[in-house]
């Protein structure tokens, strides 16, 4: 079987990370959004330079930007706020995986990094944003004791779409 390691993510590993989120966004949200809506919510991202380079110097900045590899290839992200002082801040802002590569416990691999994270740093409480309508990743949160505190909507792909807030304990 292959090895899966967690690292810090690198500059480098920036074009990567992006077809990380588009390929999972094809398949996790395909009941919510066209395939040509998703594409052009990435092609955007990917054509602009600046948001390239942002997105570079994000992943540098950010020590809790990570991405989980199966034989040193990164196969899935995962995007940390650690808040020391305001506490509410704590937040798993990015998670994903590529979809051939679910299913063989990665999540559980990076969202375990998560908690022990938020706990090195005597963090008891964080959340999610997800999309209501995000049926497999609302059950993983659910399943490791994420609960339903809020919900709105935000304009993602030029559509109002509803989300949830799911907070956990730890």
């Amino acid at each position: 079987m292959a090895e899966i390691t967690i690292r810090k993510a690198l500059g480098s590993d920036e074009p990567i990370t992006l077809d990380i989120r588009h390929k999972a966004w094809l398949k996790a949200y395909n009941h919510i959004f066209t395939e040509e809506e998703i594409n052009n919510h990435f092609k955007v991202k990917i054509e602009n330079e600046e948001y390239r380079k942002n997105s570079v110097k994000r992943i540098e900045e950010n020590d809790n930007y990570f991405v989980a590899c199966i034989d040193n290839k990164p196969v899935a992200i995962l995007i940390m706020v650690v808040d020391t002082i305001n506490k509410e801040n704590n937040e798993i802002v990015c998670f994903y995986c590529y979809p051939e590569h679910q299913r063989l416990g990665i999540g559980k691999m990076l969202f375990e990094k998560a908690i022990n994270i938020f706990k090195q740093n005597n963090i008891s409480q964080f959340k999610v944003e997800a999309l209501k309508e995000n049926f497999v990743g609302g059950n993983f949160y659910k399943k490791h004791g994420g609960i339903i505190v809020d919900e709105f909507k935000k304009e993602l792909c030029h559509k109002q779409v509803p989300l949830v807030i799911f907070n956990f304990n730890i």
